[in-house]
C-alpha cells in the first residue's frame, strides 16, 4: 500500500467515525415520533401535534418531538382524565 493509499484509508476511517458520532440518536422504542404515533392511532401527524399543543405530554429530542408510548396509549384508551375530551374534540368525525 502506498503512502497516498494509506492516508486516504485513514481519512476515510476518520470521516466514517465522525459521521457515526454525529448521527442523531434514535429514540428508544418506548418513544414515538409524531409520524409513528399518528400511524399507530390512525390519524394524521398534524392531529398528533394538535393533541400535544392542547396538552398531551411530549418532549423534544433535539429538533424531534417525541411522545411516550404509554402516554399515547393512555390517551387513546381514554384513561387520562382529559383524554376523552381532548381526543374527541380533535379527531375528525368518522375516525
Amino acid at each position: 500500500m502506498t503512502l497516498d493509499e494509506t492516508i486516504r484509508e485513514l481519512v476515510r476511517q476518520e470521516v466514517e467515525r465522525a459521521m457515526r458520532e454525529r448521527a442523531p440518536e434514535r429514540p428508544p422504542a418506548d418513544w414515538l415520533s409524531t409520524n409513528e404515533a399518528a400511524e399507530l392511532v390512525g390519524v394524521q401527524p398534524k392531529t398528533v401535534r394538535a393533541w400535544v399543543a392542547a396538552g398531551m405530554p411530549a418532549t423534544r429530542r433535539g429538533r424531534r418531538l417525541v411522545i411516550a408510548r404509554k402516554v399515547l396509549e393512555s390517551y387513546r384508551s381514554g384513561a387520562t382524565p382529559s383524554a376523552s375530551g381532548l381526543l374527541s374534540s380533535l379527531t375528525a368525525p368518522g375516525k
